[in-house]
């Protein structure tokens, strides 16, 4: 009887990266050949890519961070959608002229209440403009006044830029909240443990039950393990980033 046995792999010594790419390579190994694995190797593959999956998801964290620039550049731009908005409609108000000094006192007086909006919170700013958009699109004559002063494009405008901005932060919520919970760093010992079952398991069905399938599969993992295992150990820095999705 021929006894099959994996060449060594410090699996616990590799990157999150390189540990995720290994499960994930050899899940995809074993796909074809599940049906003829036997029982203990296919429970103990559905373990790894549980295990591997879960600890895959929290390697990407960077979705928060890279939102945060396009969230401040989205609150810049709609402050100075609104900033510009307020100086035509306080120069409109100044005129001497009554055709626009009309249309400019009555928007001025609309948009009093919440002159100073971009002072405001973040999400707090967003809840105001969008009230007071919504209040202006259902007042013909406040639009009316606008049109006069040739400035309702600005409120158009400033409807889609609140509303880029409301998605956007939507979405770091989002990011937040699926990145509560156990890190990367903490999952990847479960995900060690069901890889090392998992090879076992092929050990055993390879050596106890043979068919040329798992063969197959025992040659082209064995391969892999040997590339995994000429790869450096990651420095604490590789793992930092792997952690933060980078």
């Amino acid at each position: 009887m021929e006894t099959f046995k994996f060449n060594t792999l410090h699996v616990t010594n590799l990157s999150l990266n390189n540990l995720f790419s290994l499960s994930a390579t050899t899940l995809s190994y074993a796909t074809s050949a599940i049906t003829e694995i036997g029982g203990i190797p296919q429970a103990t593959y559905s373990v790894l890519e549980t295990a591997n999956t879960a600890m895959g998801a929290r390697m990407n964290r960077s979705q928060k961070e890279g939102l945060t620039p396009q969230i401040t550049a989205a609150d810049q731009d709609r402050d100075a959608c609104g900033r510009e908005l307020k100086r035509e409609i306080r120069t409109a108000s100044e005129s001497r002229s009554a055709a626009k000094s009309e249309p400019g006192k009555k928007l001025l007086l609309f948009l009093e209440p919440i002159w100073d909006f971009e002072e405001q919170a973040l999400n707090t700013e967003t809840e105001i403009l969008d009230k007071t958009l919504t209040d202006y699109e259902a007042d013909a004559d406040l639009q009316a006044a606008a049109t006069t002063l040739g400035i309702a494009e600005l409120f158009t405008e400033l409807r889609g830029l609140n509303t880029t901005f409301e998605t956007l932060y939507n979405q770091r919520n989002s990011a937040e909240a699926t990145s509560t919970g156990p890190s990367a760093s903490e999952l990847k010992p479960d995900t060690v443990a069901a890889y090392e079952a998992f090879c076992t398991s092929i050990e055993q069905a390879a050596t106890y039950t043979p068919s040329t399938e798992l063969t197959k599969l025992f040659n082209k993992m064995d391969a892999l393990r040997k590339k995994y295992a000429a790869l450096p150990k990651p420095e604490k820095k590789e793992e930092e980033e792997a952690e933060a999705g980078e």
